[in-house]
């Protein structure tokens, strides 16, 4: 028995001299164990050699050494059921009703509603009788906004709505409201409905939508498929996102994406920052990809809501140009204009007898300025003219051939701009006299006669060469030049035949830049092309 204890107790002390030495060994080999290990492999001034790690000898050359990065912050998430259970009594359920005559059902339109691109026609009850009204449900959530019953939803979830009926989601008493539309916001998708309750109401703080960072999280609350008062989260995806071709007036977008779920029925829900303060107003979901929802930013609601209050609609100011991004100007674009380093909006083009053209504003004019705040990009040109009044007076800064200059301009509804009736003249006229050129950029041009007017559907009020051919291998090609499309102007000088074309593209250097003014259509935009040197 002594023999066999004697015999433990040595290989206890062989185990634990054994723990000693490694743990000598590991200290002394992978350093401080208290200081963080946040390194990467940073390539130093010499190059061309692969990476590899950190040099073992003062022989060996150290192309490459560890560098320390700074830490990432840790942060403690709130717990997202305390935020559910503090802003759910304040989210609603929102149903609407529409009754239909069959025989004016839609079907077989060519053009479906954005929204129904992602949400889908909602089906009514099977089996109307013949004659009766279709009576079509559909729904959705909102949130309430005032303690007195305003609701704020999406413009879909009540449009065309003969009733709404809104319920408090967690209301003890499971009280149903009738629901009165206040106003609505095609444009952007924004409902104010008015609930009359017997008691003050909880109700949602609003956030600051453009406080939001990207990667942060946000809960949605919601009513997806009907199933009421369901809870999901995630993070902002990006901001500012817009969706052409699918919203009303998509030169209004800017959503915030998020992987928070949205589903059919989530729409006009509140999206929550982890204050419990709403950020966003879910709207819509991208069939073609999971977890790709979209939400109106707050703030833009914020500018809405005052006038649906006091009049039903938004009315926006506008101007009546067309622009680009001058952060999307190529480097040659830039330098022709002389915008290197400015911000804000080039005019492509000026709608006549609408506020820019009757303040000033020209074609190949930058906007960098509104009321002396600079602007960081078109679409704050956008936003900044849409939240005045129509009848109010803005001042525009403008850069014009590398001259600043101010235009006051007074401007109008943004509806009478966009949405009112044009007519374009059909063409007549003569026989075709030149010949086709062709150019070292690939253009091919030729006059505008009632030939080519007729064969390329040119006006008769527009002037200029009509593109007849462009090689896709030019550069033509690649700046988005195609035939049909008419050259107004070449470095800001009228031409109205090939000859005057040529004189006006010879008369630029090996090397120079060429600026065509073109209309394409109903729009016109500026192409810009550096000439390639005289050895090309």
């Amino acid at each position: 028995m002594t023999t066999k204890r004697t015999v433990q107790t040595l290989l206890l002390a062989a185990v634990a001299c054994g723990a000693v030495a490694f743990g000598y060994v590991a200290g002394t080999t992978m350093g401080d164990p208290a200081t963080p290990a946040f390194y990467t492999l940073a390539p130093q001034a010499a190059t061309g050699h692969p990476a590899r790690p950190a040099a073992t000898s003062s022989a060996e050359p150290a192309f490459y050494q560890l560098e320390r990065q700074p830490e990432v912050p840790t942060v403690t998430l709130p717990d997202f059921a305390d935020i559910y259970e503090r802003v759910s009594p304040a989210v609603v359920s929102i149903s609407a009703t529409k009754f239909n005559d069959e025989q004016s059902r839609p079907g077989g339109r060519l053009f479906q509603d954005p929204f129904q691109w992602f949400f889908g026609q909602p089906d009514g009850p099977q089996g109307q009788r013949p004659g009766q009204p279709r009576r079509e449900e559909s729904g959705g959530t909102g949130f309430i906004i005032t303690p007195d019953g305003y609701v704020l939803t999406n413009y879909h979830v009540v449009e065309k709505a003969d009733i709404v009926r809104v319920r408090v989601n967690r209301d003890p008493r499971d009280k149903e409201f009738e629901g009165k539309v206040i106003g609505t916001d095609p444009a952007t998708d924004i409902a104010l409905v008015k609930i009359e309750p017997d008691q003050e109401l909880p109700y949602l703080p609003l956030g600051d939508s453009g406080a939001l960072r990207v990667g942060e999280w946000v809960m949605a609350i919601g009513n997806p498929f009907f199933y009421e008062d369901s809870v999901t989260a995630g993070v902002v995806s990006t901001k500012g996102r817009r969706l052409d071709g699918l919203s009303r007036d998509p030169s209004l977008d800017n959503y915030i994406q998020t992987d928070a779920a949205i589903n059919v029925g989530n729409s006009g829900g509140p999206l929550l920052n982890l204050r419990g303060e709403v950020v966003g107003i879910n709207t819509a979901v991208s069939r073609m990809g999971q977890g790709i929802g979209f939400a109106i930013p707050i703030n833009m609601a914020k500018t809405v809501v005052p006038q649906l209050r006091e009049s039903g609609r938004v009315a926006r100011g506008a101007i009546g140009v067309t622009i680009q991004d001058i952060s999307l100007l190529d480097p040659d674009e830039r330098e022709y204009w002389g915008l290197k380093g400015v911000t804000g909006a080039l005019v492509q083009d000026v709608t006549p007898d609408q506020p820019a053209a009757r303040a000033g504003v020209k074609p190949g004019d930058a906007i960098i300025a509104i009321n002396g705040d600079t602007l960081g990009s078109s679409n704050e040109l956008i936003s900044r003219i849409s939240s005045h009044r129509p009848g109010e007076v803005i001042q525009l800064t403008l850069l014009r051939q590398g001259r600043k200059m101010n235009a006051d301009v007074r401007l109008q509804d943004r509806e009478e701009i966009l949405y009112q009736e044009t007519s374009a003249s059909r063409p007549e006229g003569s026989e075709p006299q030149q010949s086709p050129i062709v150019h070292q950029i690939g253009v091919r041009v030729e006059d505008l006669t009632a030939e080519t007017r007729r064969t390329f559907n040119v006006p008769r009020d527009v002037n200029g060469v009509v593109v007849a051919d462009v090689s896709v291998r030019g550069e033509a090609y690649e700046k988005g030049l195609r035939p049909g499309m008419v050259i107004l102007e070449v470095n800001r000088k009228p031409v109205t035949s090939v000859r005057e074309y040529m004189n006006a593209v010879e008369g630029v250097g090996p090397g120079g830049l060429l600026n065509f003014y073109v209309q394409a259509g109903e729009s016109r935009n500026f192409v810009t092309f550096r000439l390639g040197d005289a050895a090309d």
